[in-house]
């Protein structure tokens, strides 16, 4: 049964350890640290995960865009082999619609559920530089990257604005830093990531984007390397708290993003950026990798769905919601 303790008439609940949610203006005791706390406006997201629909073709090594209320998840492996499959979201459940013109993993995509891109993928050593844009019912082919590469690169922005960001190569067993620009039209080479990297998450729009954790090499440990785009070039930012690969990130711009899950091992851990810092909030329910996960929302909603859970390919989804605030602890100064 709940603790209370009266400070000056206001009854305070007493918790063990600081909430996950709240509401501006509680206040509470925190058993563990001695302390009075109280919630107020602003600060990191307080927030929770919570399950949702399941998707219909359960896959990993997909890829996703889109919101938490309205997702577009596409591409992976289903065993016997890859897929083109494509599901929206509606925030409660998983629906089939037309497929990619061609199936493939380890891609990347951007947008939103009515307007996005899938853009490279494949397996090793015959990835593709093919780039399909979806327009709300069909995939349809347009311009082609400069260079073919997979295992999940990073990507970020619209169907008009987009940058495509590290990965592997195929004449290259070794990571790439290749950044490619995207106007709508066609595909331009720009400034290279400082930290080449396959597996990160990318995050944000043009001009605005981030690309956080991956990997440089088979064995060697996950980054937590954080890199920040401005339109022209990238910049070394404050790092993750834990580093990893395999995760998902999601954000409007590159001062609001959330990033989730991912390995080794495989994580639950999911931490909010605001321009400045990392900072943790409440876990995903199950340790998870190699999802599909929304491209917008950032600290207050995102979208987590299929890919490996627990250590299992699975069809399950989680969605993410917050709002902004701050614990403070409560001082007689």
């Amino acid at each position: 049964m709940a603790n209370y303790k009266d400070i000056h008439g206001f009854n305070v609940q007493s918790k063990s350890s600081d909430p996950a949610t709240g509401i501006a203006g509680d206040m509470y005791y925190n058993s563990t640290s001695g302390q009075f706390k109280a919630i107020k406006d602003g600060g990191a997201p307080l927030g929770s995960w919570a399950s949702g629909g399941t998707k219909n073709t359960i896959v990993n090594d997909g890829t996703g865009s889109g919101s938490r209320t309205a997702g577009l998840a596409f591409g992976g492996v289903a065993p016997p082999g890859i897929t083109a499959d494509t599901e929206t979201y509606n925030g409660t459940s998983w629906t089939e619609v037309n497929n990619l013109n061609a199936g493939r993993r380890s891609l990347t995509g951007t947008g939103s559920q009515t307007a996005s891109l899938a853009i490279a993928g494949g397996e090793a050593g015959s990835f593709t530089a093919a780039v399909e844009k979806w327009d709300g019912t069909n995939w349809t082919e347009v311009n082609d990257l400069n260079t073919a590469r997979g295992y999940n690169p990073g990507s970020s922005g619209t169907t008009t604005a987009a940058l495509c960001f590290g990965g592997r190569v195929n004449h290259n067993p070794a990571v790439t830093a290749d950044t490619e620009s995207w106007n709508g039209t066609s595909w331009t080479e720009v400034n290279e990531l400082n930290t080449a990297r396959k597996n990160g998450a990318g995050a944000g729009v043009q001009p605005s984007s981030l690309f956080v954790g991956g990997w440089s090499a088979p064995g060697s440990a996950a980054l937590d390397v954080n890199e920040l785009w401005n339109g022209t070039s990238w910049t070394e930012a404050s790092e993750l708290n834990t580093g990893r690969n395999g995760l998902g990130g999601t954000g409007d711009t590159n001062t609001n993003v959330l990033v989730f899950g991912g390995n080794p091992p495989e994580t639950s851990k999911t931490e909010s950026w605001n321009g400045t810092s990392w900072t943790e909030v409440a876990d995903l329910a199950a340790p998870s990798e190699d999802f599909a996960s929304s491209a917008v929302g950032g600290g207050t909603s995102a979208l987590r769905a299929s890919g490996n859970v627990s250590g299992a390919r699975s069809g399950a989804t989680e969605s993410w919601s917050a709002d902004s605030f701050q614990i403070k602890t409560v001082t007689t100064s």
